[in-house]
């Protein structure tokens, strides 16, 4: 640690400054991904919002629908109502996004330093996997929101002592728990922090614990239920077992964004440099904890500080690995995301904390890393999918009686991602999407055989004389007569006769997405 650059950055409004830069230049980034088609588990947010008033959307999230809490679906359903576009589901995620830049290094500073509070800001700022997040429609972001003012409310008690802060603890800790029911681990892991290094704060802070759970109280039947739901073996299944499926889980989680493979965002390149930008770190903090018996920045110890928010990161892998030693699998890289309330400033103070000299290394090395990966998410080819180029061709392309049939999808709910992004109407053929009430789990849905979809979809578009525009996830077709029609899950469907491939185009991106343009032949 340079007591100069402590010193400079304490200097005026410098250390706000740049934490307001920070801010703006994250802020940037998430708009840029908030433009990506919505995909996956955001179209269960999107469906449920969309087709139910507030309080019915809250019952259905109350049920086998979702394993998650409702408050994110209050606040989507809130900004939903300020128009049509489906993106509008992702602005809570967007405002706590972007608010958690100036929290992370608001802690960072309370805990350690205002070097420390600078790098953990702008980790934040450009991190692909809070990113992501921030451009998400779901929970995550917003638990971490929650987390990061319970903790900073905590500190403000601790220091001045006074009710107002336990009272905006108790708010945020039963709030993040309302997000997410993941939080749990760092909220827990900040208590005990509390308990045992301040004992004067036991009481009120036991007690602030304690409204925030009579807070909660109302949805525990719901958490119990979801606790025995059947999509929770789903969500377990998706997320994958076995020790490459977790490492890369935890590549996802620490340096890259969680649907893309690591070696894609932010790459091999950036990983070797995270890893060895940490491990710098790490040698310099061990010498000088060796050296000097203490962490000191302006003449006080750090370390009880740098506990807690090492408390707060290693609390949730911990818990979840042993939940899965158990039989419980949560271990994955979105499950982990509570963690990033404390991760970020365990990385600034590890590569800020050591010599001056291993520090520029260590923060050069890490830093560079993120940087990397914040210009890949950039990169439309490997931080969104398809579904855009493929919207916007058909627009272009589709006219009166042609029949758009869609088997590509991964979606909870009836509703696809190319459902979002098409601004026109066709008559349009979802293969193996489910229909019916909620929940939709694999084994319980309705699903219209395959076969007869495609087939009325051929029929619809015969009837108008119109052409089928078929999108699908499986590569181009080469030769129509020999690879058949491609459905879900590899298993291929034939052409009706008297159709022929007329055109194929594919778009990338980490979901790639084409379209196979059919017209029935001349002399039908």
């Amino acid at each position: 640690m340079n007591e100069r650059i402590e010193k400079w950055l304490g200097a005026g409004r410098r250390f706000p400054v740049l934490i307001g830069l920070l801010a703006v230049a994250g802020f940037g980034l998430r708009m840029i991904q908030m433009g990506n088609p919505l995909f996956g588990d955001e179209l269960s947010t999107l469906w449920i919002v969309g087709n139910n008033g507030f309080f019915d959307s809250v019952s259905l999230v109350s049920s086998n629908a979702e394993i998650t809490p409702p408050l994110y679906f209050m606040l989507s359903w809130l900004t939903t109502q300020l128009g049509s576009a489906p993106e509008l589901v992702r602005i809570p995620a967007l405002v706590a996004g972007t608010l958690t830049i100036p929290m992370s290094a608001l802690l960072g500073y309370r805990t350690v330093s205002r070097t420390t509070g600078l790098l953990a800001g702008l980790i934040v700022a450009i991190s692909p996997y809070m990113t992501y997040f921030s451009a998400n429609g779901r929970a995550y972001s917003l638990m971490v929101f929650f987390l990061l003012g319970s903790v900073l409310a905590m500190l403000a008690a601790i220091r001045t002592g006074r009710t107002r802060w336990w009272v905006l603890f108790a708010v945020c800790a039963a709030l993040s728990m309302y997000s997410h029911y993941m939080g749990g681990f760092v909220l827990a892991a900040a208590l005990l922090w509390l308990l045992v290094l301040h004992p004067p704060q036991r009481k009120p802070a036991l007690l602030a614990t304690f409204c925030a759970a009579i807070a909660y109280l109302p949805w525990i039947p719901s958490m119990l239920a979801d606790n025995d739901s059947p999509t929770k073996e789903v969500m377990e299944h998706l997320q994958g077992d076995g020790f490459d499926q977790k490492r890369t889980q935890v590549e996802q989680w620490l340096v890259g964004q969680p649907l893309i493979e690591p070696g894609a965002v932010p790459g091999k390149l950036a990983m070797f440099l995270f890893a060895a930008g940490l491990a710098v770190g790490l040698a310099g903090v061990v010498l000088k904890l060796v050296r000097d018996r203490d962490l000191m920045v302006g003449g006080k110890s750090v370390l009880p500080g740098l506990s807690l928010v090492a408390l707060m990161t290693l609390s949730v892998p911990v818990a979840q690995l042993l939940l899965l030693l158990l039989g419980t699998d949560l271990f994955g890289a979105r499950n982990l995301a509570p963690a990033w309330a404390g991760l970020p400033v365990l990385i600034g103070a590890l590569i800020s904390l050591p010599a001056f000299s291993l520090a520029a290394v260590a923060t050069a090395l890490t830093v560079g890393a993120f940087l990397i990966g914040a210009v890949r998410m950039t990169d439309p080819d490997l931080a969104s999918t398809g579904y855009g180029g493929a919207a916007r061709f058909i627009e272009a392309n589709a006219g009166p009686g042609d029949v758009v049939m869609d088997s590509s999808h991964f979606t909870p709910v009836p509703l696809t991602e190319l459902d979002t992004e098409l601004s026109q109407d066709w008559p349009e053929y979802r293969v193996n999407l489910p229909i019916g009430d909620p929940p939709f789990l694999p084994v319980l849905a309705q699903v219209v055989p395959p076969d007869e979809q495609i087939a009325e979809a051929f029929g619809k578009a015969a009837r108008e004389d119109g052409k089928v525009f078929a999108v699908t996830w499986n590569p181009p077709l080469t030769d129509a007569s020999k690879d058949g029609l491609y459905a879900p899950e590899g298993a291929t469907r034939g052409i009706p006769k008297g159709w022929h491939l007329t055109e194929t185009r594919t778009w990338d991106g980490y979901r790639p997405v084409t379209v196979n343009v059919f017209e029935q032949s001349p002399s039908q």
